[in-house]
């Protein structure tokens, strides 16, 4: 490379469209477990019936940086429980179990950290 070039790197993995960055859960039949991906910043639960709903965080070393924010906007008689993937921040599990909870999470890249939240238990 010649003196004053600079290198362009892509970084494809988060290659992403804004409309990629949320999520909406809709209710179903069964128990739902969701496993979210390190660009999904915005995930909301919407009508969870009487099965429960597991949302698992992106693993936290690929989130260094990011902010996380799961909300419940209608919530019927089951409990939305989030945690972190496969253990490796040791972030005891969240639950939501009513209309309009939320949680604000920041990932240092080893921890996760609660910014922010309204009711959850």
């Amino acid at each position: 490379m010649a003196e004053g070039q600079s290198k362009q790197v892509t970084f494809t993995k988060w290659d992403v469209k804004p409309g990629d960055m949320k999520v909406e859960l809709l209710s179903a039949d069964g128990n739902i477990t969701y496993q979210m991906k390190p660009y999904e910043f915005f995930v909301y639960v919407t009508q969870a019936t009487t099965f429960g709903m597991t949302v698992t965080l992106p693993p936290v070393s690929e989130c260094i940086g990011g902010m996380y924010h799961i909300y419940v906007r209608d919530y019927v008689d089951a409990n939305i429980v989030i945690e972190d993937f496969k253990g490796d921040a040791g972030l005891s599990n969240i639950t939501l179990d009513v209309d309009d909870q939320y949680v604000l999470l920041y990932s240092t890249g080893e921890i996760w950290i609660q910014t922010s939240a309204a009711g959850y238990t």
